[in-house]
């Protein structure tokens, strides 16, 4: 009768741990959030506010002049568009993220292509001297890594190292004045995937720990009502 006890308990103590596997990815924001979910929707918090903060310095630095100097109107003009269009989704993201209106998966995975295209376009348009606008990039990969499931994190790797060869073949088959830079952007891109490597494994890491953490909690408050 003792070991059917036992028995009973180890199973709802599996079954409590694989409901928190399950709650790592919730789908839809309650009012009462465990503590991993928490953490991070905090963390997704602070990625949209830093992403807010990134596109106000653009619109900044390129409505004053107050560093980046494109030699051409037209650049210039697409620059300061596309840096609006990148403000106007970081404050929805940032609304977003802070109301938990809207599901924790899109708002994880969706912004992310949009950073992407943004820092390359902008890059592209900042020109030669493209002032580390692509090295952004490494830092928002890294970010998504830690906040999205690894596959597709290496994904978003994948896409970004992608998007920064292409333009680079662009710049080769259009511009005759200026060389494409392929083993800086080969080097980028092998710094991205690093990145996004590392930090999915740091993220499994905790979570690993976190869940350690509650099935010990589980086994201490059930050995103490024995």
């Amino acid at each position: 009768m003792q070991r059917k006890t036992c028995a009973a308990k180890l199973k709802g103590l599996h079954m409590d741990v694989t409901n928190l596997e399950k709650s790592i990815s919730w789908k839809e924001p309650s009012f009462f959030l465990s503590p991993l979910q928490y953490q991070n929707w905090q963390a997704l918090q602070v990625f949209s506010l830093f992403r807010f903060m990134l596109a106000c310095a653009f619109v900044l630095v390129v409505k004053f002049d107050l560093g980046i100097r494109i030699p051409l109107a037209s650049d210039k003009l697409w620059f300061f568009t596309i840096s609006q269009a990148y403000l106007a989704l970081s404050v929805l993201s940032l609304i977003g993220g802070f109301f938990k209106k809207i599901d924790y998966d899109i708002q994880v995975n969706l912004p992310i292509f949009f950073d992407i295209f943004a820092l390359i376009f902008l890059s592209h348009l900042a020109g030669i001297a493209n002032y580390g606008i692509n090295l952004l990039l490494i830092v928002v990969v890294a970010a998504h890594s830690l906040l999205a499931p690894q596959i597709l994190a290496l994904c978003v790797a994948a896409l970004a190292s992608s998007t920064i060869l292409t333009e680079q073949i662009y710049i080769h088959f259009t511009d005759a004045n200026s060389q494409a830079a392929y083993t800086q952007a080969g080097i980028l891109g092998l710094c991205i995937f690093v990145t996004a490597l590392s930090a999915s494994w740091m993220k499994n890491r905790m979570q690993s720990m976190h869940r350690l953490a509650y099935e010990r909690g589980l086994k201490l408050s059930q050995a103490s009502q024995l």
